[in-house]
């Protein structure tokens, strides 16, 4: 990750194994770790190589990642710390491992979604659940299926029209009502 290789690359010789390039130029290959992006292992680049200081970063990163996707579900809040506190996610916090990252990143996602339910989508929300959708799929590609999840605030503001149709709720969720209609006014004068 300091060297900006976000993926690991294919053996030359196409064996099927993954790695990087050495120093001096020769092809390192790596165990099945390597498929994972060196950007799940962040908070163990500061480490200096101590696994006990790989280990009580990614629990001070992770727990500060808790606490701010906590503030970002608002009233669902207690979901996510209930979440964070199941025994697996909370013990891979512990450890140095690409798994402490996904699930912060999960967690993220879920916390997004959760205030997406609560506010509807904005400009802002839609950027943001795309940049940390497309960090999680960079740190495991499977978390990408969170992104069904989406569905739920988006039924939310399906409404029926006049005919019966379904219609999605543009007008609330994306651009910005005139003064009248926020302050409850008829609009005219």
């Amino acid at each position: 990750m300091a060297s900006f290789n976000f993926l690991s690359d294919p053996d030359p010789s196409g064996s099927g194994v993954y790695g990087g390039y050495a120093a001096d130029g020769t092809f390192q290959s790596f165990n099945n770790t390597a498929i994972n992006s060196p950007l799940a292992y962040l908070p163990s680049i500061f480490s200096g190589g101590n696994f006990y200081v790989a280990s009580l970063l990614t629990l001070v990163f992770s727990v500060a990642f808790v606490y701010m996707v906590f503030a970002i579900a608002k009233d669902y809040g207690l979901i996510i710390l209930a979440m964070a506190l199941h025994p697996l996610v909370f013990l891979s916090f512990v450890y140095p491992t690409a798994d402490a990252m996904t699930n912060s990143f999960t967690l993220l996602v879920l916390g997004q979604i959760f205030r997406i339910f609560q506010d509807g989508f904005t400009k802002r929300s839609t950027i943001l659940i795309t940049v940390s959708a497309l960090v999680l799929g960079q740190l495991r590609a499977t978390c990408i299926m969170l992104l069904l999840l989406l569905l739920v605030p988006v039924a939310r503001d399906v409404k029926r029209d006049e005919t019966g149709h379904r219609r999605f709720d543009w007008q609330g969720s994306w651009r910005p009502q005139s003064p009248s209609a926020c302050h409850g006014g008829s609009g005219g004068s």
